[in-house]
C-alpha cells in the first residue's frame, strides 16, 4: 500500500472516532444560538390572569338571551394560543334568533398572524357589516381598543 492511502486510512479512521464528537458540538451550539423566548414580567402575568378572570364572569344568561359553550376548534388554539377565549352561542327566548360570540384574548399579537378577523371571517365565506368599528374605552382606568365585528352568514 502506498504512504498517500495509508495516511488517507488513518485520517478515515479518525474521522469515523471523532465525528459523534463533532456532530454533538455543532448540535449543541445549535441549540445555544437558538433565540429564546422573551421573559415575561409579573406585570404581564397578572394581566393575563385579570383577563381571563374578566372572560369567565360574563353571563350565560342575559335578558332573554340564553348562553351555551362552543369550544374553540383544536385548530383554532393552536394557531391562536389564546391566553383566556369566551366562544358561545346565544339563543332568544321565545324565538329563533341566535348570536355566536368569540371573545379572544392573544398573549402575544403575533398570533394572529393569518387568523386577524376582519380577513379571516370573509375568507372563509362570511361577510362584514359596514358598521364595524374601533372605538376606545375606558377599562380599569386604562384606555383600550375594542374592535366589534358584525359578521353575516352561517357558520
Amino acid at each position: 500500500m502506498s504512504q498517500s492511502v495509508t495516511a488517507l486510512l488513518i485520517a478515515w479512521r479518525a474521522a469515523n472516532r471523532c465525528g459523534p464528537w463533532v456532530a454533538f458540538v455543532f448540535a449543541a451550539g445549535a441549540v445555544l444560538a437558538m433565540p429564546q423566548p422573551p421573559a415575561v414580567d409579573a406585570g404581564v402575568i397578572l394581566r393575563h390572569a385579570k383577563i381571563e378572570r374578566a372572560l369567565a364572569t360574563v353571563p350565560l344568561r342575559v335578558g332573554d338571551w340564553i348562553g351555551e359553550e362552543r369550544p374553540l376548534t383544536p385548530a383554532a388554539v393552536e394557531l391562536l394560543r389564546p391566553n383566556a377565549a369566551l366562544s358561545r352561542s346565544y339563543r332568544r327566548i321565545g324565538d329563533s334568533a341566535s348570536i355566536a360570540v368569540s371573545l379572544i384574548h392573544c398573549s402575544d399579537f403575533r398570533d394572529m398572524a393569518g387568523h386577524y378577523p376582519p380577513v379571516c371571517y370573509p375568507a372563509h365565506g362570511w361577510s362584514l357589516r359596514p358598521e364595524d368599528a374601533a372605538r376606545d374605552v375606558d377599562l380599569d382606568d386604562e384606555k383600550q381598543v375594542i374592535s366589534s365585528l358584525w359578521i353575516d352568514g352561517v357558520a
